[in-house]
């Protein structure tokens, strides 16, 4: 029978959806005859010379690393790509004099991708304000959407879907309100777990005036005047030199 000691926790870890990460557990540096890894009753790796068939659970073969007994006093776990279904409690067994464990919870995030796109109008010119969809896809966990007009708040909801195969997250909203010229329409996408937020645009650039325009077509035309004045006084130029040179040869 052995003797379990006090569990000892620690703060929550935060691990990126998709990287390595790194399960702490310091042990004193002596002989430990063995070293178990629990998230809640699931073995997720194992040391023990006595038992030859170790179970692992499926989910977690070819993706963790023990650094014991390599390292006497590291009883740490890598934990390799991690996803969204690796978040839980996990638990560090080992034993020397007497079995002790550390408790550690991790959690996962990941981040956001937002596109904005403008959805065609149903009825062909047809005017008013336009609709604007933005897309926040393969996020952890919920995170909020919403829209800014040149940083004003824009009055939206947003839509909610997990998916089932990665359990990540997908948001959507469609706004309809009129971007003027020159303006910028942001999707902006906040993540409860990240620092910052991610965004989306869609610019409008500013067009010219009808005046401007006008102006402009006037300036072509006046311009290919000058041109053609310009031509038709060298060539005269240069025939009355000609004309001079055959008066002095005669």
């Amino acid at each position: 029978m052995w003797s379990l000691s006090p569990a000892q926790s620690r703060p929550p870890l935060l691990a990126l959806a998709g990287t390595d990460f790194l399960l702490p557990c310091s042990c004193p540096e002596e002989e430990k005859s063995i070293l178990i890894w629990q998230k809640n009753l699931s073995v997720v790796a194992q040391y023990d010379p006595e038992d030859d068939e170790q179970v692992v659970d499926g989910s977690f073969r070819n993706r963790t690393r023990l650094y014991y007994p390599a390292e006497k006093d590291n009883c740490s776990l890598l934990l390799r790509r991690a996803s969204v279904k690796d978040e839980g409690n996990y638990s560090c067994y080992y034993k020397s004099e007497r079995m002790k464990r550390i408790d550690v919870e991790l959690l996962v995030a990941a981040q956001y991708t937002p596109q904005v796109e403008s959805v065609p109008p149903e009825s062909e010119g047809s005017t008013g304000p336009g609709v604007y969809r933005c897309q926040a896809a393969g996020g952890y966990p919920v995170g909020r959407l919403r829209w800014l007009l040149d940083d004003r708040p824009v009055n939206s909801t947003f839509t909610t879907r997990r998916s089932v195969r990665d359990h990540l997250y997908n948001l959507t909203s469609t706004v309809s309100v009129g971007v003027p010229e020159g303006a910028v329409l942001r999707c902006v996408v906040e993540n409860p777990r990240l620092e910052g937020s991610v965004s989306a645009l869609l610019n409008r650039p500013a067009t010219h005036t009808n005046k401007e325009q006008q102006e402009q077509g006037l300036h072509l035309p006046m311009m290919a005047v000058a041109v053609v004045v310009c031509v038709v006084l060298i060539l005269g130029s240069v025939v009355m030199h000609l004309l001079r040179r055959r008066q002095r040869s005669r």
